[in-house]
């Protein structure tokens, strides 16, 4: 009995402290356990002692970092002075804005693409800049040798949000041509008697084409086939 009454005050001891930990941990969480968050310097609407606001009270409410992201999107001027993306008053704001957290301990990531949801700029050659995969398919007859020419790869860049963008591209070049035997059952869309509907826009299977407003994307409507 001595030996179990002595096991149980041990575990009860060690449960006691482990609770104690557990609250502590919770109550004041390490670093690596704190939120981050997403910063945006729209437009060049930051000045220098707002930065420094900013960050303050980022710290002393217990975020522990945050990502900082150059926007521009049309944001309206709210400070006397805009200070523009990478022109001297904008490097100098954003080193003492990064200083300031460095030295609050403050972990600061910084996005790569200035403006919105892009990287790069002028200077960047189309081949080296980035990229979206496109495809287009062909049916042929198997078993005999086959000269044809492929369809043109699509060229519109596609839409963002409710814009449409019509610009052909700059850059292409083939990636890779796959061949793929179809089974003997195999009935395209047209033939297979499927129909198309859509809560937006007008489409038809008929002769295996699929016209609509959205034709500006055809490798979305691609995938209905």
């Amino acid at each position: 009995m001595k030996r179990l009454a002595a096991s149980l005050l041990i575990l009860l001891v060690g449960m006691t402290s482990f609770g104690q930990d557990l609250h502590e941990g919770f109550a004041n969480p390490p670093s690596s356990s704190r939120p981050l968050v997403w910063w945006h310097w729209m437009n060049g609407n930051i000045t220098p002692e707002g930065l420094r606001k900013d960050i303050l009270w980022m710290n002393r409410t217990g975020i522990a970092g945050f990502h900082l992201f150059d926007a521009n999107f049309s944001t309206p001027q709210i400070v006397p002075v805009r200070l523009e993306y990478m022109s001297a008053p904008w490097k100098e704001a954003f080193n003492g804005a990064l200083a300031l957290a460095d030295s609050l301990g403050m972990e600061i990531t910084v996005a790569s693409s200035p403006g919105f949801s892009a990287t790069g700029g002028p200077w960047v050659e189309p081949a080296d800049g980035m990229k979206k995969l496109v495809w287009r398919t062909l049916d042929v007859e198997g078993g005999v040798r086959v000269e044809t020419a492929l369809p043109e790869p699509f060229s519109a860049s596609g839409p963002f949000a409710d814009l449409v963008s019509t610009d052909r591209w700059s850059y292409y070049e083939d990636v890779a041509l796959l061949a793929v035997r179809l089974p003997e059952a195999f009935k395209d869309i047209a033939s297979s008697g499927a129909v198309v509907t859509s809560s937006g826009g007008e489409f038809t299977a008929q002769s295996g084409q699929v016209h609509s407003q959205l034709l500006h994307y055809p490798e979305v409507l691609r995938f209905i086939r």
